[in-house]
């Protein structure tokens, strides 16, 4: 699904590049070092989120959902 209809296309061709890239159903987790195991972010500090986190959450703010 496209991420937004309304947004100049390089910025739309990037977010639906990232669309791509990204699950929802692939949720994270966190090992005792606060590291992302799920996505390999593994130097994340605990608190931290996962990259791929806030690409799922800036989509989100995008879509309007």
């Amino acid at each position: 699904m496209p991420a937004s209809e309304s947004v100049p296309t390089p910025l739309k061709q990037a977010l639906d590049l990232l669309d791509c890239f990204v699950d929802e159903g692939d949720p994270c987790s966190f090992d005792h070092h606060g590291g992302c195991q799920t996505h390999g972010f593994l130097s994340l500090k605990p608190g931290e989120l996962c990259p791929h986190r806030e690409a799922l959450d800036l989509l989100r703010k995008v879509r309007g959902a």
